[in-house]
C-alpha cells in the first residue's frame, strides 16, 4: 500500500527572509529617528532639575538675607585642618564668622539643619546634598582626599559662587593653563560672594542688597562651574574639598574669562561652565534663574576704550555699566 501525502502550503500569514529583514530595517530607521527626541527629552528633564537647584539657591540666600542682614560668603579657607569650621557655644558659627563657605552657611535654608549642627565635621564634609548636583553631569558623590591624616570623604558640589573678577589673570589669558590659585585667589571685593570679611583690610565687606548697585536682576550669584568630564569622581584642584570648602574653587569662580562646556583634556579650574551642550544656568540675585550662552559677549583684558564685556558685568556687582539682555 501506498502512503498517500497531502501537499503542503506555506501559511499565508509567514514572512519571507526578505520581508523580514525589511521589517528589521524599518525598525532600526524608527528608532535611530527617536533616538534623539528621547535624549533631548531627557537632557530636558535634567535641566529643568538643574534649574530648580538654582532657583533653591537663590531662595536660600534670600532667607539667609533675611534672617541675618547679609549674604552668605565665601568663606576663609580651604585647608580643613587649619580651617575647622567654625563654631560659637556649641553652635555652628553663621557669616561672617564661618570658616566654611557659602555651600556649608546655607544648610539650614535647604532643609538640611541636621547636617548643618552636626557636631561631628568628618561626618559634615562627607555628606551628599541632592541638589548640589547637576544631574546633566552625575549623581551625588564623595571623594577621598587629603589632607586630612587618615583622608576622609567629602560630598562634592557642581555649583558656584560669583566672585566678581578680582584679581586680573597674569598673561597669557588662557582658560586651560593659568592656574589662578598661583595668582592669588583675590579677595572678593566685587562679586556678591566675597572672601569673609574679618581677615585682611582689602577683603570686601558682607554683601547687603544695597551694595549690589548694578541691580539684583543684573548680577550673577550662583551658576554652574565646568569640570573635567573623564575625572569626575577623582580628585580635581576644583572638586576635591566639596562643598564645605572655604574661598576655594570649589565653591567659587571668576568671571575673568567667559564659560565653556565640559571638554575631555581641558580643566577650567576657575571657569563657569557645564555639561549642557550650549549654556549653563545661574540663578541672579534677584533669584530669578537664567540660561547663559556660551558664547556671550566677553572682553577678558578691558581698557579705557574697550570696557568690560557683558559676561565681566553680570559678574560684578558694582561696575556702574548697563546690562543689555540681549547679550546674554
Amino acid at each position: 500500500m501506498f502512503a498517500s501525502f497531502r501537499s503542503i502550503r506555506r501559511p499565508d500569514h509567514a514572512f519571507t527572509l526578505v520581508e523580514l529583514l525589511v521589517v528589521i530595517a524599518i525598525i532600526g530607521v524608527l528608532v535611530a529617528l527617536l533616538l534623539p527626541a528621547v535624549q533631548a527629552a531627557r537632557e530636558a528633564s535634567r535641566r529643568s532639575k538643574c534649574t530648580n537647584n538654582l532657583k533653591q539657591f537663590g531662595l536660600a540666600f534670600h532667607s539667609h538675607h533675611d534672617n541675618l542682614g547679609i549674604f552668605p560668603d565665601g568663606g576663609e579657607n580651604w585647608d580643613p585642618v587649619t580651617w575647622a569650621r567654625t563654631m560659637v557655644g556649641g553652635a555652628p558659627g553663621t557669616a561672617p564668622n564661618q570658616n566654611w563657605g557659602w555651600g556649608y552657611q546655607i544648610l539650614p535654608y535647604i532643609e538640611q539643619s541636621a547636617v548643618w549642627q552636626n557636631n561631628n565635621d568628618a561626618t559634615v564634609r562627607g555628606a551628599t546634598i541632592p541638589i548640589y548636583f547637576c544631574p546633566s553631569r552625575r549623581k551625588a558623590m564623595t571623594i577621598v582626599v587629603g589632607p586630612t591624616n587618615p583622608p576622609i570623604p567629602c560630598g562634592m558640589i557642581d555649583y558656584v559662587g560669583s566672585a566678581g573678577t578680582d584679581p586680573p589673570l597674569p598673561p597669557p589669558q588662557n582658560a586651560t593653563t593659568i592656574d589662578i590659585a598661583g595668582a592669588a585667589l583675590g579677595n572678593g571685593t566685587d562679586g556678591p560672594v566675597t572672601r569673609r570679611p574679618p581677615g585682611a583690610p582689602n577683603r570686601g565687606p558682607s554683601v547687603r542688597m544695597a551694595m549690589i548697585t548694578d541691580g539684583t536682576s543684573n548680577t550673577l550669584l550662583i551658576g554652574e562651574k565646568r569640570l573635567r568630564p573623564e575625572n569626575l569622581g577623582k580628585a580635581q584642584s576644583h572638586d576635591d574639598q566639596g562643598f564645605t570648602s572655604g574661598w576655594d574653587r570649589d565653591e567659587v569662580c571668576w568671571g575673568i574669562v567667559p564659560p565653556e562646556p565640559d571638554r575631555r583634556g581641558q580643566d577650567g579650574f576657575y571657569q563657569f561652565g557645564s555639561a549642557h551642550a550650549s549654556a549653563f544656568n545661574a540663578v541672579f540675585c534677584d533669584g530669578s534663574v537664567r540660561v547663559i550662552r556660551y558664547n556671550i559677549q566677553s572682553n577678558n583684558t578691558p581698557t579705557a576704550t574697550a570696557p568690560l564685556g557683558v559676561w565681566q558685568r553680570i559678574c560684578k556687582r558694582d561696575d556702574g555699566l548697563t546690562v543689555d539682555d540681549a547679550g546674554l
